[in-house]
């Protein structure tokens, strides 16, 4: 449904009978997606991409609680909602699940009514090596301390909080156990 601009709603188990589907990339990357129903995902375990699935929905305002719950395999959620400008919150816990992770790269750069992250909003994800343009050009006013305590891995932080502009402070130690890390380049960059 790549840039069905006219494509507002989801039908409800729109995917449940699709268990070996594996990549969602660029799925709704749809202006008009208003909501995503709860449990779409949930009978599609064997997925591992989530690239750009839900990028500039720029009507979708919220993501259901536990929305990849029962996705275990994921491994790439890289843009995935970006530029959904009208999304105010992320769910606590929301990757809870995916342990498998590696990128999330530019997952909410341009979801400018986001205003907070919430804690340990990572905490599961032990295998990530990019967070580059993560939260770039969103509207938080603060990191939770800790944010990256649990991702050893990480590698790539270039743009990560890139031109967050309401952002008032760096909680201290927020890089120390990123120890593999190797690009910092813009992260804070037009703060």
């Amino acid at each position: 449904f790549d840039k069905c601009i006219a494509l507002q709603n989801i039908p409800v188990g729109l995917f449940d009978k699709c268990t070996e589907a594996k990549s969602f990339q660029n799925t709704f990357y749809c202006t008009g997606i208003k909501a995503i129903p709860e449990g779409l995902f949930d009978k599609c375990t064997k997925a591992t991409d989530f690239s750009e699935c839900f990028a500039y929905c720029l009507a979708l305002t919220e993501i259901p609680e536990g929305l990849f719950d029962k996705c275990p395999e994921v491994t790439d959620f890289g843009r995935m909602f970006t530029g959904s400008t009208a999304l105010t919150s992320i769910p606590t816990g929301l990757f809870d699940k995916n342990t498998k992770v590696e990128t999330f790269n530019s997952l909410f750069e341009g979801c400018t009514g986001i205003t907070s992250i919430p804690e340990g909003l990572f905490d599961k994800n032990t295998e990530v090596t990019n967070f580059a343009g993560a939260f770039q050009r969103t509207k938080i006013t603060e990191i939770p301390a800790g944010l990256f305590k649990n991702n050893k891995k990480a590698e790539y932080f270039g743009a990560t909080f890139l031109q967050c502009s309401m952002l008032q402070s760096i909680p201290s130690g927020l890089f120390d156990n990123c120890t593999n890390a190797l690009g910092f380049s813009s992260t804070f960059a037009w703060c």
